[in-house]
């Protein structure tokens, strides 16, 4: 079972939502969305080609409250939808013979609770995931909990993926510019900022970001599956903007007490991706500038394909 560290996200629109707490909320299409294609028999589906504008699903994770202004998040974000223009796109194959979800972590800085109305940043960095393709189907999902009453003894649990036997690693990432995340003043958690995706190619610890071949430390947790299968279009490839939208409420998010004080629980938050293009100078100048090694550094080694 894959469990997550304590980190602060408040994902992508949901993330996720990103991915990464994501804290998203499903967020609008428009007929401006880029498109993309997906050939789901990469990995090992009956189904055939499709396209989509945005990646759907429910985002859980935990938020620790790490210092007086800073928090840090971690958990996931289960595909479940395909939208392309704001239609649900059917017969993906989606969670009958295949899976889709992302690992995240997040740092926010500038932020003093969990409640409506606290805001910060995640600067540069302090976001990073990694997708992964769950061929068969097979895996499990708990979502985050804290124990919300002043007596209790319960600790806080972390968002977890299990039985992850078989999947693959899609694509790996960080986000290129400062975002925003926290709550709303409704107390709907917000999220976003723009991530280079690194979609990896067939050689482990390798990836490919705008047709340039990267090796670095977020490319360590590829293996030998050639994602460039799996999104097939466009080439090269989008970079994502996880984009925040506001339906989410206080009733997504359990703040602890007790044994779980300084800790919060964000669970059902409905995240949305979409990707947009982003200048390649934003992206690739940011390779050698070292932002995410340390944080790759620390997540479990992914398994190979």
């Amino acid at each position: 079972m894959r469990v997550f560290n304590v980190k602060k996200l408040v994902m992508g629109a949901t993330a996720l939502t990103a991915l990464i707490g994501l804290g998203m909320g499903a967020a609008s299409a428009t007929p401006t969305e880029p498109s993309f294609q997906i050939t789901p028999s990469s990995v090992g589906s009956a189904k055939g080609p499709f396209t989509a504008t945005d990646i759907q699903g429910p985002s859980n994770g935990l938020i620790h409250q790490t210092g007086a202004t800073t928090q840090v998040e971690s958990g996931y974000l289960q595909v479940a939808t395909f939208l392309n223009q704001g239609n649900i796109v059917n017969n993906t194959g989606l969670l009958s013979d295949w899976g889709l979800y992302l690992d995240y972590t997040a740092k926010v800085t500038g932020i003093g609770g969990f409640g409506p109305g606290n805001q910060g940043n995640i600067n540069p960095g302090d976001f990073t995931f990694a997708m992964y393709a769950d061929v068969g189907n097979n895996d499990s999902y708990t979502p985050a909990s804290v124990c919300d009453t002043a007596g209790c003894l319960t600790g806080p649990t972390g968002a977890t993926v299990g039985s992850t036997t078989g999947d693959v690693v899609l694509a790996v990432g960080y986000n290129v510019t400062t975002g925003n995340a926290g709550f709303q003043s409704t107390g709907g958690p917000i999220f976003g900022t723009t991530s280079a995706i690194i979609l990896c190619d067939g050689t482990a610890g390798e990836g490919v970001l705008s047709g340039v071949k990267v090796t670095n430390s977020a490319t360590a947790a590829c293996g030998t599956f050639d994602a460039t299968t799996f999104f097939t279009a466009p080439v090269p490839f989008y970079n994502v903007q996880f984009a925040t939208a506001t339906t989410a409420s206080t009733n997504n998010l359990d703040i602890g007490n007790g044994a779980s004080t300084g800790y919060a629980s964000l669970d059902g938050i409905t995240a949305t991706i979409n990707f947009a293009q982003v200048p390649e100078p934003i992206s690739i100048s940011l390779f050698g500038a070292g932002l995410v090694g340390a944080a790759f550094a620390r997540r479990r080694k992914a398994k190979k394909a």
